[in-house]
């Protein structure tokens, strides 16, 4: 990530940088003439800016991984601009990294890493003259009204300037460097800090009012100064966490400041540091792949499609020895503050590679490089970032849509599974719709997330919808939504797929629940067609740029592409072989004894 921001900018400003002992770095894709054109007009942006110019943060820095190397890199920069590593360490400290944290202990590491990574170049970094811009995030809650009254004497506008800054800052350990800082006159706070720290005093309270100014008030006002700036790079690992880990306050917050990134934590963040860039400023950052495809992120995507995706490296699963399994997958991007119309940008696919030292491998080869230009994102469902598509699948994806040809639909909320659900086996058949097709018994057939079968089966838990649900709706947790396909033949499947995802028919007399979702087709003679094309590996690969994740409600399955008038005689063929899929299922699930239409076993 430094090497492809920081390094970035220094680099396309000044081409004869020796750039051979950064192993990740990416050159930029070929582009067209006119593009070209408006990027000889940034480089030439770059090749202006001198080394101490060149503000980094790392808002999440933890204990600060990414501000030491970019340490290193910058250390690098600065002796090839003819810097002694001596001068250039203290300039690093003082003028190019920043860092904040809302742990206190967190913050002192990243202090200290920094510290010691300035002490290897200069000897006299620790005689205390130099102090780097790395910092915990602190409150303003102990500012009282004698205390801002004290510091600000007769000065209205030194008041107001204070009592911005109690405001802005006032719980700030919950809600850390998201927070939007004003701009406020900084040179004159310090300077009023200065004066109080100098000035001589007898009476205690403002004794403890001075030391308070020095010890509190300063770092208060230099982290104030810190979010409120604008920076060249951003680079960051943010924190993630959804609104259900949220505390109260912090979910308001967010929601009310970034409506369009809510959702996660990491979100808010790619959307927090895009506002502190500097015009042509570079950010780069690793976080979830979710905001790639998930439809509570299509107005983020919206917003990221107005600046230059320089490269990203699409990590997916197992990115890290650290974390297992397949929940987290995650992405690295480096995006510009920039727009150029018709930008390509470089993508690497990793998400299929095992393990950290094989995508590791594979990064170096470059064997799976994407070049693709994000204009087309837009056109495709949710404007999903799907980098690596062929010009055949974009056209695929202009088709027609599921919901053309049928609704695909929630089903019955319980709110209390353990009360309204049973399997079939566990109550009175004479109290069911099973066998006799009456909807008004008190247990129904119930479609509901099972094992992975395809075609047909599951089918062995029943819902209390005695008076049509009446007893559910009045425990207040739970819902009733599409009365009007109730009972209707319907293709059904698991909400959350840890493998492929399976498509089945059922036939009419189920209602369908939360777990198992249900598509209702217009015509009824198009069933077969569409669970034929559900169950292909086409529909298997759309689902995989809509929302390559293990949740698949019903609206990714609506905006799944398909035109059914392509082919009459091949769409006959394709019902044909679907029905004679779902009759081998059939027969395969009543010859288990957990079927309710089991007679015996095939052996006997």
């Amino acid at each position: 990530m430094v090497e492809n921001s920081l390094g970035r900018l220094w680099y396309e400003g000044h081409s004869d940088f020796d750039k051979s002992q950064w192993k990740y770095y990416l050159d930029e894709a070929e582009q067209d003439h006119e593009v070209e054109e408006q990027l000889k007009k940034i480089r030439a942006e770059y090749a202006q800016i001198r080394p101490e110019e060149i503000k980094v943060i790392d808002p999440c820095m933890g204990s600060g991984h990414i501000l030491v190397y970019a340490f290193d890199v910058l250390m690098q920069i600065y002796t090839s601009a003819g810097w002694s590593e001596r001068d250039a360490a203290k300039s690093i400290l003082e003028n190019n990294l920043y860092g904040l944290d809302i742990d206190d202990r967190a913050g002192q590491l990243a202090y200290f890493a920094v510290m010691m990574k300035a002490r290897k170049h200069n000897r006299r970094i620790l005689n205390g003259e130099v102090k780097p811009n790395v910092l915990s995030i602190q409150e303003s809650n102990w500012m009282t009204d004698e205390f801002i009254s004290y510091v600000a004497g007769k000065d209205a506008n030194m008041k107001a300037n204070l009592v911005m800054l109690r405001k802005t800052f006032k719980d700030a350990k919950e809600y850390g460097s998201i927070l939007n800082v004003p701009e406020m006159q900084y040179g004159v706070l310090y300077e009023r800090i200065d004066i109080i720290s100098k000035s001589y005093v007898e009476d205690l309270f403002q004794a403890q009012y001075k030391v308070m100014a020095v010890e509190q008030l300063l770092p208060l006002v230099k982290q104030s100064q810190i979010m409120s700036q604008k920076y060249e790079v951003i680079t960051t690992n943010p924190p993630y966490m959804g609104n259900s880990g949220m505390s109260e306050r912090l979910d308001k917050m967010v929601k009310q400041l970034y409506p369009d990134s809510k959702a996660d934590l990491f979100a808010v963040f790619i959307e927090k540091c895009n506002s502190m860039l500097c015009q042509n400023g570079i950010q780069s950052m690793i976080t979830q792949h979710a905001w790639m495809f998930l439809s509570s992120y299509e107005k983020l995507r919206k917003k990221l499609y107005q600046k230059d995706f320089v490269n990203m490296t699409h990590l997916g699963p197992r990115a890290f020895e650290e974390i297992g399994g397949e929940v987290v997958q995650t992405t690295s991007f480096v995006v510009r503050n920039s727009r150029c119309k018709g930008y390509l940008g470089s993508y690497i696919r990793l998400v299929d590679a095992p393990s950290q030292n094989e995508k590791e491998a594979l990064f170096l080869s470059k064997r799976f490089l994407f070049i693709a230009q994000q204009d087309i994102f837009s056109s495709l469902p949710g404007g999903a970032f799907a980098y690596w598509l062929s010009n055949k699948w974009i056209k695929v994806f202009k088709s027609k849509k599921i919901r053309n040809y049928g609704t695909a639909q929630e089903g019955i909320k319980t709110g209390d599974n353990n009360r309204f659900l049973r399997n079939w086996y566990e109550v009175s058949l004479c109290n069911t719709n099973i066998f006799a097709p009456n909807n008004n018994m008190k247990w129904q057939k119930t479609s509901k997330a099972g094992e992975h079968r395809r075609w047909y089966g599951s089918h062995y838990e029943l819902t209390n919808f005695e008076n049509c649900g009446q007893a559910i709706i009045a425990t207040g947790h739970g819902s009733v939504t599409g009365r009007e396909n109730l009972y209707k033949p319907a293709i059904t499947w698991n909400r959350i797929a840890t493998n492929k995802l399976a498509f089945r028919w059922i036939p009419e007399g189920f209602i369908s629940n939360m777990g198992g979702l249900c598509l209702y087709p217009f015509s009824e003679d198009q069933m077969p067609l569409l669970l034929a094309f559900l169950n292909s590996k086409i529909a298997e690969k759309e689902l995989n740029v809509i929302n390559p994740t293990m949740s698949f409600p019903p609206g990714t399955i609506n905006a799944v592409a398909l035109d059914i008038e392509a082919s009459a005689e091949k769409n006959a063929l394709c019902s044909k072989i679907a029905i004679n899929n779902i009759e081998i299922a059939k027969a395969n699930w009543d010859s288990q004894e957990l079927s309710w239409d089991f007679k015996k076993h095939p052996l006997i």
